[in-house]
């Protein structure tokens, strides 16, 4: 069975993506609804080697909410972004 190749975009089409993500959300935080400015990249979810350049797998978040997600308590907040992408599928 061949390995499905990650999708990673890059350019233009990159900033589509980023775009895109940020539109759908608002440029707000999906978990405190914060606004996140526009140079702050989205976050992927999930991430790690399983990371893609896919809108719903992409969320954005702001910097306080970015560092819990990767913090010691992160297993919640990363189900709650799955939760959210789901409703977007």
């Amino acid at each position: 069975m061949q390995k499905q190749k990650k999708i990673r975009l890059t350019g233009k089409a990159f900033q589509r993506f980023i775009d895109t993500v940020r539109e759908r959300d608002s440029c707000n935080c999906v978990l405190c609804e914060s606004y996140v400015l526009p140079e702050y990249p989205v976050h992927h979810e999930p991430g790690g080697s399983y990371k893609q350049d896919i809108v719903n797998q992409a969320v954005t978040i702001c910097h306080a909410c970015h560092v819990a997600v990767h913090g010691r308590d992160g297993h919640e907040l990363r189900i709650t972004l799955r939760e959210y992408l789901k409703g977007m599928s």
